[in-house]
């Protein structure tokens, strides 16, 4: 499935949309189990702390983790 994505200003960036589109492209699948792996360190710190980031990351990932809180199945 392809799907224009808004065009990233890094590769950091670029890394937390794909990731964040993975996990709404997961649940309009209907999947129940869900495992995501990732190479950039940071997003996947970012992600698995609850603490608020107000940094352009952050923000991009904001949805991904309150998906993530919503599917218990769902892990980094």
């Amino acid at each position: 499935m392809a799907r224009k994505l808004d065009t990233p200003h890094n590769s950091v960036s670029a890394e937390a949309t794909t990731f964040s589109f993975g996990l709404r492209m997961a649940i309009e699948h209907g999947w129940d189990w869900v495992i995501v792996e990732g190479d950039v360190i940071s997003i996947v710190n970012k992600l698995s702390k609850s603490q608020e980031d107000f940094s352009v990351i952050g923000l991009l990932l904001d949805k991904a983790q309150h998906t993530l809180a919503r599917h218990p199945n769902f892990t980094v």
